[in-house]
């Protein structure tokens, strides 16, 4: 169905007649088209796609060689965060960074003529599901053929993206962060209590002793996140309240050549599913999806997939 929706995917290589290597991202914009023409938002003639993954981006354009050429400011939607890559970039965040921010050449009314500008972006629109497009292919002059960036870049199994937002947004998410953060750190400081508290009654047990259950309750937290977050961003259903993103999905290509290699899709398993697939699960919690050939893979084989070499690399992540 989606060769025939869209031929580009039905070509074939002239030197084997095997199905031609083809980009990604251009596949996954192709079927987000679909969906977001296709698929509405429940209880809403609004899209699915446009709600619950628009990112809303504002870029101000200030000229270099002009002081007095006035300042250029634009909003703009897009389904997806660049992660530039520089000879210098080591994580994902600052890739991010990068991308949001750069020089451009832009006709200045004042000087008469070309000029350089600089562009600054910020984010005012943080939604539920976030992808991060990993620029690893580029064009290279001197060969006329598009290449590959095999460096490494490190990405997080956890995201805090307020780091790329304005500052009225960061007013509006930061409450809820830093509350979501503390309530996570009460659970896990009960939790160790807990584990110390069981230790213990395990000691006391060998050496004969009788004693009592001293195992702490669950500590109460003191405020509730739920009712920090901002109304603006409450009356928004697609947004996220809070800037913090699990990673829940890995695109990743192998090879160095951006014209062959090898795709493969690598998802956590969330809440829900099947009783089967929970049974199989065990104590993985991801699943790594090779063409028609589906295992279990544990979290530790997900930070692997950073890059460095010919192996399989991040190209696209999404996060939730």
């Amino acid at each position: 169905m989606l060769r025939l929706a869209f031929p580009q995917f039905a070509q074939r290589s002239r030197e084997t007649n095997a199905m031609a290597q083809q980009d990604a991202e251009e596949c996954w914009s192709q079927i987000l088209s679909i969906l977001r023409t296709n698929v509405k938002t429940p209880n809403s003639e609004l899209s699915f796609v446009d709600t619950f993954m628009s990112v809303s981006i504002t870029s101000t354009l200030t000229c270099d060689e002009s002081p007095d050429e006035p300042v250029s400011t634009t909003t703009e939607s897009f389904f997806k965060l660049n992660c530039h890559i520089a000879s210098t970039t080591n994580f994902m965040g600052d890739g991010i960074l990068a991308a949001l921010s750069g020089k451009l050449e832009k006709h200045s009314d004042i000087l008469g003529r070309n000029a350089v500008w600089t562009k600054t972006s910020k984010v005012t629109r943080l939604p539920k599901y976030l992808v991060v497009h990993f620029v690893r292919f580029y064009w290279k002059r001197d060969s006329n053929k598009k290449a590959k960036i095999l460096r490494k870049v490190k990405f997080p199994l956890e995201l805090d993206a307020t780091a790329y937002c304005t500052e009225e947004l960061k007013k509006k998410t930061l409450p809820v962060r830093d509350a979501l953060r503390e309530v996570r750190k009460k659970h896990e400081e009960a939790e160790r209590a807990r584990k110390r508290a069981r230790v213990q009654a395990e000691v006391d047990s060998t050496d004969g002793k009788t004693k009592e259950s001293t195992e702490p309750e669950m500590a109460v937290d003191d405020i509730d996140p739920e009712t920090l977050i901002d109304a603006q961003l409450r009356e928004d259903v697609g947004s996220n309240p809070t800037g913090l993103y699990e990673l829940t999905g890995v695109l990743t290509h192998a090879g160095s050549n951006a014209d062959s290699g090898h795709w493969q899709g690598w998802t956590k398993q969330t809440e829900g599913g099947s009783i089967r697939l929970k049974a199989l699960l065990i104590l993985d919690e991801w699943w790594r999806f090779d063409d028609s050939k589906v295992t279990s893979v544990p979290e530790s084989k997900i930070l692997t997939l950073d890059g460095g070499g010919e192996a399989d690399t991040a190209y696209s992540t999404c996060l939730k």
